[in-house]
């Protein structure tokens, strides 16, 4: 029997070896996988060296744990030493009271001496009369000389009655000096209730009792201790958090990277197989932690305090502030709010300290982060800001006003998530810088310095710095000289600031990019198409921002003080050519050259074009020093900025911009502001400036 062919026999499974392993890709998921893993190792490993530092734990993390109730208690202490200290004092008041009628003199006498222990002595009435001349207080050298010889070695305060027109009495005391002081006070409280019981007794002679008694207001409060306690605290945790954390968390930030950067750990762990985006998630995840952990400490210390009668919060008129009497569920909400500031607070510490090259400088730079946090803070402890979508959406400033209103109940929830998720993006994108600079420390010096310039983000930083710089240099010198003089102050600002910090920016960072000093400043020739699109676009955008603007009116109002300011009434006695040169040649010349020119020059050669033009946007928004102006700023910067983008000319973007504000400053007597065919202008500009052209630098 014929057999068939016979088939290749099978070959045997085996198991997978390394090599093979390795010549396959991961997949997305395992790389995340493997990420996350190493990630938690990371995390594992600095926390146990955290730990090791028993002293910087002591001292960051425990130590204000138990300061909290010597505080309160030391605060409680002093104040009543103080008005025991106050009440108890001895003073020796020296009064003339020639002229006054003996019942009133008498009932003088008798509360001064019920008010404490109070001496009451008689003055000379020639020595007193030598000494007044027709003045409220000495005022000379001699004058006070006779005071004092009046007070003798033992008196305190020299009260003196003038029966001249009307009666009225005159004191005469040393606000140098402490028991002056306390005489001072115990005389306004003795001389309101005689004035009181006074106009009181006349009135009841006169006319049978107070005609007005029957206007004074009853007021009933109707607010509970829940209310009240946690208005207070929303006026103390957010300050309280902030500072824990910055405090708290610095020393694991600066441990993480500037201590292991000195130490030379950090490059060894940089030369491993593991992302960059695993090393800083790891080390983010410490510090945060560190910070979160030292918050809920701190907070619990607090209100315990609170709660055992230890101490009061300003304002809480005694009702007590702890969490039983504000509730867990406000506290809850609090607390979930903090989750993404704790966050960005840890990726703004780890940042600070990535840059730095030893621990003590990363020390330096804690400071000023803690006053940069404080500012955006305090702006949310305002009671009378209300919370809305713009300032939902500053860094600090909206969590702040989110836990204040939570807190108090009174927080509308959707804001309260706005503000969440908006911190959550802020917190991303700066652990997102973190893994950047962590990636550029993988670097080695080579030969292409341009490619390793280029990896490292020096021109998009050397950008930011000079863009930073200038928001600065704007709020402070530039607001400066424009509430001294407002119409020439705002020339100074823009030609004499800012446009020579353009052409200094832009030598600076021509170095980084390698391109002449007019393609950085983008001085190119442009298309005619773009000049003229720009010019189409100006009505429409006018037209589109004025309509934001009467939106943004209702959520975020001006000020009623906004219109009748000293700088308005100076423009707008200026003639309408010379406004329209400062207000809408000079700044499309001055800024566009700063923004659109050096800056965006040095973005763009780092970034994507999405991050480009955001920072545009934000620099070009803060630069305007206005919180009601900031996002239509930063609107028409992001547009600008792709404007510029696109045609890759200067003279596009000036073009814009002065057609933009010229627009504006002319609507009211230009007719055609409101004509139907302005959109279509707009539409026909917008085809324009995305026509393709090939531009030659």
């Amino acid at each position: 029997m014929n057999a068939g062919p016979r088939l290749p026999r099978r070959a045997p499974r085996r198991p997978p070896t390394d090599r093979d392993r390795t010549a396959r890709p991961p997949e997305p998921l395992g790389r995340a996988v493997a990420a996350t893993r190493q990630a938690v190792t990371i995390l594992r490993t600095e926390l146990r060296g955290l730990l090791r530092d028993r002293r910087a734990l002591v001292a960051g993390v425990l130590l204000p744990i138990v300061l909290y109730p010597l505080i309160f208690l030391g605060q409680s202490w002093l104040d009543r030493t103080a008005k025991e200290s106050l009440e108890s004092k001895e003073i020796e008041v020296v009064v003339a009271l020639d002229g006054v009628p003996a019942e009133l003199g008498d009932a003088l006498r008798a509360s001064l001496l019920d008010a404490g222990p109070t001496q009451v002595r008689d003055a000379d009435v020639a020595d007193v009369v030598a000494l007044y001349a027709g003045e409220n207080e000495p005022t000379s050298l001699a004058e006070r000389e006779a005071v004092r010889a009046v007070l003798g070695e033992t008196g305190d305060a020299l009260l003196v009655a003038l029966t001249d027109e009307r009666l009225r009495f005159v004191l005469y005391a040393d606000r140098a000096d402490d028991r002056a002081n306390a005489a001072r006070d115990r005389l306004r409280d003795v001389l309101g209730e005689l004035a009181e019981t006074g106009r009181a007794a006349r009135i009841d002679e006169l006319l049978g009792g107070d005609p007005a008694a029957a206007l004074d207001l009853e007021v009933h409060d109707v607010s509970t201790a829940q209310d009240v306690g946690g208005l207070a605290l929303g006026k103390l945790l957010p300050f309280l958090a902030v500072l824990v954390v910055l405090s708290s968390a610095s020393f694991a930030a600066l441990a993480a990277f500037a201590g292991e950067r000195e130490a030379g750990t950090l490059e060894g762990l940089l030369v491993q197989p593991v992302p960059a985006r695993a090393i800083a998630l790891g080390k983010l995840a410490a510090v945060a932690l560190v910070g979160a952990a030292t918050l809920l400490l701190n907070i619990a210390s607090v209100l315990g305090s609170l709660a055992l009668g230890l101490g009061e919060l300003p304002g809480a008129s005694g009702a007590l502030a702890g969490a039983g009497s504000v509730g867990w569920a406000r506290m809850s909400v609090a607390a979930l709010l903090m989750l993404p500031a704790v966050v960005l607070l840890a990726s703004a510490l780890s940042l600070v300290a990535a840059r730095a090259r030893t621990f003590r400088e990363g020390q330096h730079y804690v400071l000023p982060l803690i006053l940069v946090a404080v500012l955006p803070v305090a702006l949310g402890a305002q009671g009378e800001l209300e919370l809305d979508v713009l300032l939902a959406l500053i860094p600090l400033t909206g969590v702040t006003m989110a836990m204040r209103d939570a807190l108090a109940g009174d927080l509308v929830p959707w804001l309260g998530v706005v503000a969440f998720v908006a911190h959550v993006g802020w917190a991303a994108w700066l652990s997102a810088r973190v893994a950047t600079r962590l990636e550029a420390e993988r670097l080695l010096a080579g030969s292409d310095l341009a490619e390793e310039a280029g990896r490292r983000h020096l021109a998009s930083h050397a950008a930011q710095r000079f863009g930073w710089a200038a928001v600065i240099a704007l709020y402070l010198l530039g607001g400066f000289l424009q509430t001294k003089a407002p119409v020439w102050g705002l020339a100074a600002t823009l030609w004499g600031i800012l446009l020579p910090l353009a052409f200094f920016a832009a030598a600076r960072i021509r170095r980084h990019t390698g391109e002449s000093f007019a393609a950085t400043l983008g001085f190119r020739t442009p298309s005619p198409l773009h000049v003229v699109g720009a010019l189409l676009v100006a009505p429409g955008l006018a037209r589109l921002m004025a309509h934001y603007g009467e939106w943004q009116e209702h959520v975020l109002p001006l000020p009623s003080w906004s219109g009748t300011s000293a700088a308005l009434e100076a423009f707008s006695a200026l003639p309408m050519p010379v406004l329209v040169l400062l207000l809408a040649v000079t700044p499309a010349v001055c800024e566009e050259i700063f923004f659109r020119g050096s800056v965006l020059s040095g973005l763009r050669r780092d970034l994507s074009p999405a991050l480009c033009v955001a920072w545009q946007a934000l620099l070009f928004g803060l630069a305007h020093a206005s919180i009601h102006r900031l996002v239509p700023t930063a609107i028409l910067g992001a547009l600008l900025a792709v404007v510029m983008l696109r045609a890759r000319s200067i003279y596009v973007v000036i073009a814009l911009h002065g057609a933009y504000n010229g627009w504006l400053v002319t609507q009211e007597v230009n007719a055609s502001f409101d004509s139907a065919a302005v959109p279509w202008l707009a539409v026909l500009g917008a085809a324009l400036l995305a026509w393709p052209r090939r531009v030659k630098a």
